[in-house]
């Protein structure tokens, strides 16, 4: 693979992703790599096929070299994505829609951890792009 200061990278993400969407784009920035940002550029509502497939679509011409999605629950942005033949995205459940379902833990409760988690999400997103061998 090249280089990271090689590299151009596809982004998107939906308005709940693009608070990391920028905190890794503004790292890969840094670092050398062009990056092509497809949207949203907000935290407002949005649709993310409007940006998923644009995203995609660089990266199966062959115009970026790789793309990054970012989401709320990660489901839509893959499954949105993964309409590019470029893109093999595996799609997951969200822990969280398990736990819902079974009425056991109360929303406040959840909520809670789920800040925790996001945060540490954050934080392993972040390492993960900074540790990843280009």
């Amino acid at each position: 693979m090249k280089p990271i200061n090689e590299l151009t990278i596809a982004m998107a993400s939906d308005h709940a992703g693009f608070g990391l969407k920028s905190m890794i784009q503004l790292y890969l920035e840094r670092e050398g790599a062009k990056v092509i940002d497809f949207g949203c550029h907000s935290m407002e509502n949005c649709d993310f096929p409007d940006f998923a497939h644009p995203m995609a679509t660089a990266v199966e011409k062959g115009e970026c070299d790789l793309g990054i999605g970012f989401c709320y629950t990660g489901n839509g942005m893959a499954m949105a994505a993964s309409t590019s033949f470029a893109m093999l995205l595996p799609i997951s459940t969200p822990p969280n829609a398990i736990a819902c379902s079974t009425g056991l833990i109360k929303t406040n409760e959840m909520a809670k951890v789920g800040l925790i988690v996001g945060l540490v999400g954050i934080a392993l997103a972040y390492a993960v792009i900074m540790l990843f061998p280009f």
